[in-house]
């Protein structure tokens, strides 16, 4: 009884220790990055500004996907209500997002504020994450890597510098963060499932490549807490918008509907999907699926899941790209080392490589998916090969 306790204490005095040591890196990159603000030739966490701007509007009864909160938005962005010549910066999200800034918005935190404190915490959240990340895989501790420091190192560097990631928290992109709450809840739902909803409901701020992926963890883990407290979770975040503005699915799927006519997207689903990029995409990502699915390997369908989903929707630019980060983390104990650090930097590379970058977006998606599906089948099948 006595260990139990004093485990117990321990326990809660870790999980203190590295919250207290969370709010120290979060609020050290916080000054870095308000004060990275002005020296930037751009804004920094400029895709936050339309949720934020938005969601001011929806506070004031103004529909976010209406002309004069698009007109707000171009203010805030290009520094006039008239129509850009580029991106037009719609809020295309659903209105969950806004739950989560109204509080910030009413206590009055400026929008300079706001994205700094954002990026601050999608580096903070990465940088944790990356910590965890690069601890071997239990079940396969008995393969340790050679200089385990320097593999720790090098893990650290090409993650912080991984491109995608990068994107994402210099941009403000919530891709980042959905994916991470979604790895979270995937990993703590067979202990604790009301846990695992609540972060599964923050996945979805940004739904459109989560919503295979989530569907799929909620059927795998038939848990009642679960769904309980995702059902509710997302109940909390749209509730508030419909009180505000009313009905706004249709206006929703409306301003959805037109983002790869209004963006230039560097992937479309409508007309790359059935080239010979799309059809080898989508070839590796069901054969991934069905082969993980056949080992029961949960962690493995949910990461083949991820890479399928982003095949059939838009993307602009690279930062949606973190949606492979499940087969990174698969890969990453199983791939030789130098092979796996080429992967983590193989979109830095290639953007070095390449005239344009323009040009590499489009590159990316249409290579980069499918060299990492095809490197976790060929493994699989490697594995299938010794393990019969």
């Amino acid at each position: 009884m006595g260990e139990k306790i004093i485990l117990e204490i321990m326990s809660r005095s870790f999980a203190a220790f590295l919250l207290l040591l969370f709010l120290l890196v979060f609020g050290l990159a916080f000054v870095g990055f308000r004060a990275l603000q002005p020296q930037l030739p751009f804004s920094l966490g400029v895709d936050l500004i339309p949720r934020w701007v938005g969601s001011q509007a929806m506070l004031e009864g103004i529909s976010p996907y209406s002309l004069e909160a698009r007109q707000r938005i171009w203010q805030a962005v290009y520094g006039s209500p008239q129509t850009p010549q580029g991106n037009p910066f719609g809020f295309y999200y659903p209105p969950a997002v806004s739950a989560l800034l109204f509080p910030f918005l009413l206590a009055g935190v400026s929008l300079q504020d706001a994205t700094a404190a954002w990026c601050a915490l999608l580096f903070s959240l990465w940088l944790f994450a990356l910590a965890w990340l690069a601890q071997p895989e239990k079940r396969i501790a008995s393969q340790p890597a050679n200089f385990p420091a320097l593999r720790l190192t090098l893990f650290l560097l090409g993650g912080l510098a991984f491109r995608p990631v990068f994107s994402n928290y210099i941009l403000g992109q919530t891709a980042l963060f959905g994916v991470l709450a979604f790895g979270a809840a995937a990993w703590l739902a067979p202990k604790k499932p009301a846990a695992a909803g609540v972060l599964l409901a923050l996945s979805l701020l940004k739904p459109s490549f989560l919503l295979i992926p989530v569907g799929l963890l909620l059927l795998l883990q038939r848990r009642p807490r679960l769904w309980l407290a995702f059902g509710f979770s997302l109940a909390a975040l749209l509730l508030p918008s419909f009180f505000l503005i009313g009905w706004w699915v249709p206006d929703f799927l409306r301003e959805i509907g037109q983002y790869a006519l209004e963006n230039k997207t560097a992937w479309s689903p409508g007309i790359e999907l059935f080239g010979w990029a799309g059809l080898l995409w989508l070839g590796l990502a069901l054969t991934l699926l069905w082969l993980a699915a056949r080992r029961r390997e949960t962690g493995l369908v949910l990461a083949a899941a991820l890479a399928l989903n982003a095949a059939l929707v838009p993307h602009t630019a690279d930062y949606d790209l973190v949606a492979l980060l499940g087969l990174l983390w698969w890969l990453k104990d199983r791939l030789p080392q130098a092979l796996f650090y080429l992967l983590v930097w193989f979109p830095w590379l290639t953007l070095f490589a390449l005239p344009g970058v323009e040009f590499w977006y489009g590159f990316l998606w249409r290579t980069y998916p499918s060299l990492l599906l095809a490197a976790a089948v060929m493994k699989t099948l490697q594995i299938k090969t010794q393990n019969p």
